[in-house]
Formats: structure tokens, sequence, C-alpha cells
């Protein structure tokens, strides 16, 4: 993504940590999966016009650049 964008030396004088999306969503499935299986299913659920099957959705999250995401809902694709 953008972590360029956000220079460790600038960001440590604010305390502050730049953390790929990739690894801050896999943080937060670590600590509770079920949360984010369940928010997935929802934001699936409401793509209505189109629809857009588990596969497909899972599929947009490698597009997007987070392929850890990605593998970790394709594990799980039949509760999304």
């Amino acid at each position: 993504m953008n972590l360029r964008d956000f220079p460790d030396d600038v960001l440590e004088e604010y305390e502050i940590l730049a953390v790929h999306p990739d690894d801050f969503i896999l943080d937060l499935a670590d600590l509770e999966p079920q949360v984010l299986e369940r928010v997935v299913k929802e934001q699936r659920a409401a793509l209505v016009r189109p629809p857009v099957d588990a596969a497909a959705f899972v599929a947009r999250f490698q597009m997007l650049g987070l392929p850890g995401v990605a593998a970790f809902l394709e594990e799980r694709i039949d509760l999304i």
C-alpha cells in the first residue's frame, strides 16, 4: 500500500507505527476470527446488485493486495 508515504523516523516522533492493511486485518483475525468472519459475511450479503459469490469476494481481497486476508477467508469460505 502506501507505507512509503509514512516514514518511520517521522512516525516515531508521535509514537505511531504504520502497518500494512493485510497485517492489520490479520492481527484482528488472530484476536477475534469469528468477528472478522461475521463482518465479511455481512459485507458480502450487502452486495446485491449484482450479488457476489464467496469465491469472487475473496478474490477481490487478493486483487487489492491483501493476500493474507484472502488466504484467511479462503480457509473459511463456507462461513462467508
